[in-house]
Parts: C-alpha cells; structure tokens; sequence
C-alpha cells in the first residue's frame, strides 16, 4: 500500500508541476488556481506551485521508503 501512495504522490506533484509550467487551459482556468494568481501573482503562484509540488514528490519518496507509515 505504501509504494501505491508513494507513486500515487510522486505522479501528482510531477503532474501539477508541468501542468502548471505547461499552460494547460483546463489547469489555468480551475477555480483555485484563478484564486492563487489572484492572492499572489502569477509568478508568486508559479512559487506556490512548485513548493506545493515539490512537498508531494519528497512526501510520495517518504512513503516509499516506509519513512511514512
């Protein structure tokens, strides 16, 4: 179960990541991203983003590593 949570992790925080450096108009046009770059910029969102992102990838590796139970 660990390692399904763990990939599970690593595949969204890689998949919002180049989703959100992508472009993607269905991405960039959901309502809590509007809302992000509407608090905090775009290149102040591009920051959430990556950070948010990055949490989930270490998360999905913590996992993995039964780090994280």
């Amino acid at each position: 179960m660990n390692l399904f949570t763990g990939v599970l992790c690593i595949f969204a925080g890689i998949f919002v990541l180049f989703s959100r450096f992508q472009r993607w108009d269905w991405f960039m046009n959901h309502v809590k991203v509007r809302f992000t770059e509407n608090v905090f910029g775009t290149r102040g969102a591009d920051i959430v983003y990556i950070i948010c992102s990055l949490w989930f990838i270490v998360l999905g590796i913590l996992f993995m590593t039964n780090v994280i139970g």
